[in-house]
């Protein structure tokens, strides 16, 4: 072991007098850093961790670094004659292998270490909403990960070179083992098997990484990484050996060495598969996971009755798949864990299983779309609005009756339509309602009464001002227990003022002064205390920049109106959004079903731009209210996690951040190497 540390020592200073090794640490960082900001950029309001994204980067550029790293280590580039040196040396074979490996893993793990810096420095100054994503302890376990998974590609490394005099032939070799080959076995398999395409939604690699990442690690794959990590220093050592031995006789110790190699790659299969088979997972304690779900979610999981397949028919290139794949088996992990009926997962590519995807078609769904059943029921669901919230109404409708509440929304005061697809329309809205189990439809308050199967009346942004008749209308609807939503529009006389101040609430003169960076938005993470914006604690929602404030005429219940508010966004005098019910002391049967209102000082925060946006938590506020409106459990609504990623960074930041990361980073770390050098020098002088 003495002698495996010095030869360790030795290889570890000449990699670093080398210039080769700066090109490789330089190179990994640039790629590092290039695929890291389009990761992010691209997980933009997916539930994914920022470190997950940061892992998967690192794990695609780490074949480069260890190949350029290990590509030096036998071969006679910039110094001629060592192999002929290391040949005659009386150095045991394992000692040279083993030392080898340990310099060239010493020096990727260095680089590791150094790569944090993009993470850990550079994306807090661009991104300050991520800022708490990104520290060290948060990324210690991506750290370990990568660590673990440099391991074989060093030894693999290390493998190749001994088979080359020549540097540039060992790195090509090496790279194409480490990452070429595997790819395309991965499509090979993908191709040649339709059961493996159902199967595996994403390189068994990347999904790996993703868990270990986020806490969870398979102890299946870390005992094959040193399994095999082990074969390839074993194999390294014999090979070596029979160059040592050539030229001479000594044929039965040739054949029993390639006997060895034979028996050890056998064992380390055997092995592996053991450990697959035995696998575990290993939870990493105190790290909040991408796949950690609500208690509501997990309590949904837990009490499903029946198997629930979930089959997800996109292509594997579609931004979306990425993300609702990893939503998907986590969901399929999670239900084991909880030992529930379950829920199962398939994926179907149209390109390569057009018989599959026509299965898809007759139960309703089509590319693109992700198709829940049970038994016979079914629920189809556009990938693209696929969310924990989404995925856990689809299993609880499937698990229980479906709801027959009815939200109404107004029309002929100028509000949008819920068939608008506009920015600015409510198709979006009238869509998530639908799919959650309400029944929409539309209310011509001019020429109709309110009918009394009405759970929620929704009231949109009116821009032009109700009858007398309506808002008597309106009144007998709440005295009688009614449920209101409504929005309103900043514009003086939209409709909705005079209809307001009849239960105690005046719009306040005041506008907020919160922006996003690109100065556009109002964003709000401020929340009360109250079943609509509790359960979102953490998340932000976004109003538009002329939104509006409300005050409201007393918190505690009103004598002439019986309404007590609360604050949903923003401060208790001054509110972007209130919630209001009649109190207990009216009659005994209104108490039982109280009238209840929600007020948002914005016409825009249900249109369809505002709940596009994963990154806010404008969809998750408006299915809590009209929960809570219509009298169900709020609880049931999962709401965003907050482990949904939103940068908010503009098109300067984001030039900035791939600016700092690709060139900045290794440009810093080759100033620090050439002023240590130039330091070490003149104390030698």
């Amino acid at each position: 072991m003495k002698t495996a540390l010095l030869v360790a020592t030795r290889a570890l200073g000449r990699l670093a007098g080398q210039s080769t090794t700066g090109f490789a640490i330089g190179a990994f960082l640039a790629a590092l850093g290039a695929l890291f900001a389009a990761g992010l950029f691209a997980a933009e309001g997916k539930t994914v961790s920022v470190s997950s994204v940061w892992a998967i980067a690192a794990a695609n550029a780490l074949p480069l670094l260890t190949s350029l790293l290990t590509m030096r280590l036998w071969s006679d580039d910039g110094n001629p004659g060592r192999t002929e040196i290391d040949l005659v040396a009386p150095v045991p074979e394992r000692a040279f292998a083993f030392g080898r490996f340990l310099a060239a893993y010493a020096a990727t793990v260095l680089t590791l270490l150094v790569s944090l810096a993009a993470p850990v420095f550079v994306l807090p100054h661009c991104a300050p909403a991520l800022a708490a994503d990104v520290s060290v302890l948060r990324l210690l376990p991506s750290f370990v990960a990568l660590s673990l998974w440099a391991i074989p590609l060093v030894a693999f490394g290390s493998l190749t070179g001994v088979f080359f005099r020549r540097a540039a032939p060992a790195a090509v070799t090496s790279f194409a083992l480490t990452c070429a080959v595997p790819y395309a076995a991965y499509q090979a398999l993908l191709a040649w098997s339709p059961a493996m395409r159902m199967m595996f939604a994403e390189p068994p690699l990347e999904a790996l990484i993703a868990d270990a990442a986020d806490g969870r690690f398979s102890a299946g794959a870390v005992a094959s990484i040193f399994a095999f990590a082990c074969f390839a220093v074993f194999t390294t050592s014999k090979i070596f050996a029979l160059r040592r031995l050539a030229g001479g006789g000594r044929f039965a110790l040739k054949v029993s060495s390639a006997v060895a190699i034979a028996c050890a790659l056998l064992a380390t299969t055997l092995f592996s598969l053991l450990a697959q088979r035995l696998d575990f997972s290993v939870e990493w304690a105190g790290v909040s996971r991408a796949s950690s779900f609500s208690a509501r979610t997990r309590e949904i999981l837990s009490g499903t009755s029946q198997e629930v397949l979930v089959t997800a028919c996109l292509r594997r290139s579609a931004p979306e798949f990425l993300a609702v794949s990893r939503l998907l088996r986590a969901f399929e992990a999670e239900s084991r864990n909880l030992a529930s009926a379950g829920v199962r997962c398939a994926f179907v590519d149209p390109r390569w299983d057009p018989n599959a995807a026509a299965r898809v078609v007759r139960r309703g769904g089509g590319e693109g779309m992700l198709v829940f059943s049970a038994g016979r029921r079914r629920i189809v669901v556009p990938a693209k609005e696929v969310d924990e919230s989404v995925c856990a109404s689809a299993i609880q409708r499937l698990s229980m009756p479906a709801k027959h509440e009815a939200v109404m929304f107004t029309a002929g005061h100028g509000e949008p339509s819920v068939s608008d697809i506009g920015p600015l329309g409510l198709s979006d809205a009238a869509q998530v309602l639908k799919q959650e189990g309400y029944h929409i439809s539309t209310l011509f308050s001019a020429t109709s009464p309110i009918p009394s199967d009405c759970a929620v009346l929704a009231v949109i942004g009116p821009r032009t001002p109700f009858s007398e008749v309506e808002r008597r209308d309106i009144g007998k609807f709440l005295l009688q227990g009614g449920r209101l939503l409504a929005t309103v529009s900043s514009v003086a006389g939209s409709g909705l003022e005079g209809l307001l101040e009849t239960y105690g609430i005046s719009v306040d003169a005041v506008r907020g002064n919160q922006r996003t960076t690109d100065g556009a938005d109002i964003v709000v993470s401020d929340f009360g205390d109250h079943a609509v914006s509790g359960p979102l604690s953490g998340s932000v929602v976004v109003f538009a920049p002329d939104a509006v404030r409300f005050k409201a005429a007393s918190s505690a219940p009103a004598p002439e109106g019986g309404f007590s508010f609360t604050a949903l966004c923003g401060a208790e005098a001054s509110a972007y959004a209130l919630a209001g019910e009649r109190g207990t002391a009216l009659k005994s049967d209104l108490a039982i079903h109280p009238a209840r209102l929600v007020v948002i000082g914005d016409s825009a925060f249900l249109g369809n731009a505002a709940l596009a946006s994963r990154a806010n938590a404008n969809r998750d506020f408006f299915l809590n209210a009209v929960a809570w409106l219509a009298g169900l459990d709020v609880s049931g609504s999962p709401g965003m996690g907050g482990n949904v990623i939103s940068a908010r960074m503009d098109r300067r930041l984001r030039i900035r951040f791939v600016l700092l990361s690709v060139v900045g980073v290794p440009v810093a770390l080759g100033l620090f190497v050439l002023i240590v050098r130039i330091w070490k020098r003149r104390r030698r002088k």
